[in-house]
């Protein structure tokens, strides 16, 4: 009886042990380097941002932090090797050995400092953070590749323009994820330069958000 019993507990322990791994650990699908990588506009939801200043105002630092972190992105990811290329939301992925880049700012600016920065003087400190979602749509759906967000990572501002600079920082940290990715499959040799270090994963209470 005892031994039937601990039976029952290891192969308990194990199926816990292995929902635990999948979920915090998504599986790399891709298997040969990709044409180009696509990137979808960035998100930002404006009903986050809780400030009280006219629309416009909030429109126009909504659109510069997304245009920075998307220009910033493509430029490092090219500069790379990799060939990266816009994409709109409202456009169906496209099909073939491609990858797409989904990623979705939260948290923006907790303090608000750079959202009163952007519109004042253009300086401050900044701390918005972002999700970031990787897929491969070499198969018939796409699949997940990487999923990891940016909090975390050793930050600290030159204060030249809080909103530029932040969304620099955003797209360096995406940037190198997919660089070590393309270096640990081997489709690449050297990493771009100043690149910042790895991106934290999320976990899967992050995951059920």
């Amino acid at each position: 009886m005892r031994l039937l019993q601990f039976i029952s507990l290891c192969a308990a322990l194990l199926v816990t042990g292995c929902a635990r791994s999948t979920v915090s650990d998504p599986p790399a699908t891709a298997s040969e380097r990709p044409n180009a990588v696509y990137v979808y506009d960035f998100a930002l939801d404006l009903s986050k941002v809780s400030v009280s200043v006219p629309h416009a105002q909030l429109l126009a630092f909504k659109k510069k932090l997304r245009d920075s972190a998307m220009r910033q992105l493509l430029e490092a990811l090219n500069r790379a090797g990799i060939a990266s290329y816009p994409f709109g939301r409202d456009l169906p992925p496209p099909t073939g050995n491609y990858w797409l880049v989904d990623a979705t700012f939260y948290n923006v600016d907790d303090q608000q400092t750079a959202l009163r920065a952007f519109i004042g003087s253009g300086r401050g400190a900044h701390t918005s953070e972002a999700y970031v979602q990787i897929s491969t749509l070499s198969t018939r759906k796409p699949e997940r590749v990487l999923l990891f967000e940016t909090a975390g990572q050793p930050y600290r501002p030159r204060v030249r323009d809080a909103v530029d600079e932040d969304a620099g920082r955003v797209a360096g940290i995406i940037a190198n994820r997919i660089v070590n990715y393309y270096q640990q499959a081997g489709w690449l040799v050297t990493l771009p330069p100043n690149a910042s270090g790895p991106a934290k994963p999320l976990t899967g209470s992050e995951l059920m958000r």
